[in-house]
């Protein structure tokens, strides 16, 4: 499966639905209408958050993953247990300090670049990669954080912090919350360390859908709110990694206040991420902007940044 999050909505949901699932099957499961399958397949048009609550519903799976903010949850095999138990080892006994027998830890870079493809392997759905990877950032990474200074120490402390992040949205897409939780309480402290605002509302849209996953829907859009009041960007002066950040916290409480029922909230928010998608003037994955077309047709759906 290609990059989950580099797929347009329509690609995901036609994804989803398979080919057991006819269009006009998925239309009488949601209760809306053929056309409207059709057309959210296609990319024609914006779906509303009630259509897309219902879509979601109808393919039993969340209005984050359509929108390629969360990859498809897989089921609990033999497999998947394995690779969160290393990765719950990473993750606990690299906050503990538990690294001995790592004498040459890998570079800055290399662990930068090990980062990246962890969050590739996330979106792939491919959970031992990401445990593999994970594992081998936070556990070097940490040993080489130990003894760093200065520019090189705050910017192993954003690797870290991203690595702890990757950890707790694959945990919490298996429901694995204490695990995702551990995993946010380590990185918070080290985007505090590296005094990166930008990181610490990044990692406040993951504890956004943390609550989502556990159903507490006011605690998901107050935590997405306060962390969107403190990075709220004047849209003819923010840099791009502020737009990104602030889309992102936007459509989780969109998302979170669509599933409380409230719906002018969530169009508020949905406009709000508009708004810097609009500004951007390109497309939001933090891999740079893409062609005018694909652009059009991937609307909301992008905002990702590691």
């Amino acid at each position: 499966m290609s990059n989950w999050a580099d797929l347009t909505s329509g690609k995901r949901i036609k994804h989803l639905r398979g080919a057991d699932l006819t269009q006009q099957g998925l239309a009488e499961a949601a209760g809306v209408s053929y056309a409207l399958v059709q057309k959210a397949e296609q990319d024609r048009g914006e779906l509303s958050v009630g259509s897309l609550l219902k879509l979601a519903a109808a393919l039993n799976t969340d209005v984050a993953v359509i929108l390629g903010q969360q990859a498809p949850r897989r089921g609990m095999d033999q497999s998947n247990r394995a690779a969160l138990r290393r990765l719950s080892d990473a993750v606990h006994e690299s906050a503990l300090g538990e690294w001995e027998g790592i004498d040459d830890p890998s570079s800055t870079d290399d662990l930068a670049a090990a980062r990246d493809l962890a969050w590739g392997a996330y979106w792939d759905s491919d959970t031992a990669k990401v445990s593999s990877l994970a594992t081998r950032v936070l556990m070097e990474g940490r040993v080489r954080y130990a003894g760093a200074t200065g520019a090189e120490r705050d910017r192993l402390a954003v690797v870290l912090a991203s690595t702890y992040r990757v950890a707790a949205s694959c945990a919490n897409g298996f429901g694995q919350r204490d695990l995702a939780l551990s995993a946010l309480t380590s990185a918070r402290l080290l985007a505090k360390q590296a005094d990166d605002p930008l990181m610490t509302a990044l990692l406040e849209s993951t504890l956004s859908w943390i609550y989502l996953r556990g159903a507490r829907m006011p605690r998901a859009v107050a935590v997405a709110e306060r962390a969107a009041l403190e990075i709220e960007p004047s849209f003819s002066k923010a840099s791009r990694p502020q737009l990104l950040a602030y889309g992102r916290l936007m459509i989780s409480a969109a998302v979170a206040a669509s599933r409380r029922e409230d719906e002018n909230a969530a169009d508020d928010y949905i406009s709000q991420a508009h708004a810097a998608a609009a500004r951007l003037g390109g497309d939001m994955n933090s891999t740079g902007p893409v062609s005018g077309r694909r652009r059009r047709r991937r609307k909301l759906s992008g905002f990702m940044l590691p």
